[in-house]
């Protein structure tokens, strides 16, 4: 069996090019990888990090321009990022040719599009799979127009979760609803003591944490002001991660904590296992319900997560086991008081004794199942 793997992001360590890593690394199929292209050396892949986050069954990779991520971001985009927008939609129309020359040659059984933004291109012509991980602006009549109408050509589509599946266009294309894969036994092998030495944490301290790219719809900045007025004893906030968009967001958000030795800013860490090994809980500061991967592998490294929504109603779309739902605490969206609430709620509760757990295989096989019912 021969796959193609097109995934929107060279950065293996965070997000959906880590969730599909698992996958890769997993699967029992020769897969090409088509990666967008990058003008930059800053942020490239390595064919070492190809190897190491996707595995051994890679055998082509290419690079080439991939479709603009419009209308599909919640936040509101500069002018400068429309014009490079536009620049990238453009360069990915010269290079269609050259993805049609691939999908004829490469004979694929499935051709898997690694995320929504990717929607444009999707053609009935081939079995192509479109997951979808981002959440998409409501709002936007336009983009849900364009959005449906794509969505209509794909053999199958791939939800992360029930709420992103309820804010897409409705339509009759075969959906499944899957959680990411995720796997955190490696973080069995960290060894404590010395990553809590390395970020100069103490044991005394309960580690929150912000982990991925800091854009404005993670709310990097929203949680930072919660988190000072809540005005914790013994805490730490580390923020993980940087800022791809290079349109100053980050050097705002380090701005407000200014002057706050228990707010870290510690940029990109390569072996983020760490980080999953010290933090008690993951926050995340979206501007729409949802988990997104960071709450799993906290959950799934035996930790906790402070995240948007009610239990109510968004507890049992997460699909967790018992022991993992008592470590997930809500408040309601962009809520100051709420998450407050939150964080003064959970400051004494540390997570020692810890389990590490992956749901890989059974991932694995209800992917599968869902692409070979759907790929003829």
């Amino acid at each position: 069996m021969k796959a193609l793997f097109i995934i929107h992001c060279q950065d293996p360590i965070y997000g959906a090019s880590r969730s599909i890593g698992n996958l890769i690394r997993n699967l029992d199929v020769d897969v090409d990888i088509i990666f967008p292209i990058k003008a930059k050396k800053e942020g490239r892949i390595t064919a070492e990090q190809i190897e190491k986050f996707y595995g051994n069954n890679v055998r082509n990779v290419w690079y080439l321009p991939q479709p603009a991520r419009l209308g599909i971001q919640p936040e509101k985009l500069k002018w400068k990022h429309h014009v490079k927008c536009f620049v990238k939609e453009f360069l990915y129309i010269l290079a269609k040719p050259l993805y049609s020359v691939i999908y004829h040659k490469g004979a694929y059984d499935f051709i898997h599009l690694n995320s929504i933004t990717l929607f444009p291109m999707l053609n009935k012509r081939w079995p192509m799979f479109l997951h979808v991980r981002e959440s998409v602006r409501e709002k936007q009549s336009f983009w849900n127009r364009r959005l449906g109408k794509c969505m209509e050509q794909a053999h199958g589509i791939i939800y992360i979760s029930e709420e992103d599946r309820a804010r897409c266009p409705n339509n009759f294309v075969p959906g499944i609803t899957l959680v990411n894969p995720y796997d955190q036994t490696a973080v069995s092998q960290v060894n404590y003591d010395a990553a809590m030495q390395r970020f100069g944490l103490r044991k005394a301290d309960t580690i929150y944490a912000i982990i991925g790219n800091i854009f404005p719809c993670k709310g990097v900045d929203f949680v930072i002001k919660a988190y000072q007025k809540a005005k914790l004893e013994n805490s730490v906030l580390l923020i993980v991660g940087r800022d791809t968009n290079h349109d100053g967001y980050e050097e705002q958000a380090k701005a407000l904590a200014e002057g706050n030795p228990t707010i870290r800013f510690l940029g990109e860490i390569q072996d983020v296992e760490t980080i999953y090994r010290v933090t008690d809980y993951v926050i995340r500061g979206d501007a729409v319900t949802g988990a997104g991967r960071t709450t799993f592998e906290s959950l799934y490294s035996g930790g906790g997560a402070i995240l948007t929504g009610n239990p109510q109603e968004n507890l049992t779309s997460l699909n967790l086991p018992p022991q993992m739902e008592e470590r997930v605490f809500f408040y309601p969206v962009r809520s100051e008081e709420g998450l407050i609430l939150a964080l003064r709620e959970t400051q004494s509760r540390k997570y020692i004794n810890r389990e590490y757990k992956t749901n890989v295989p059974d991932y694995v096989t209800t992917f599968m199942d869902f692409i070979n019912e759907n790929s003829k």
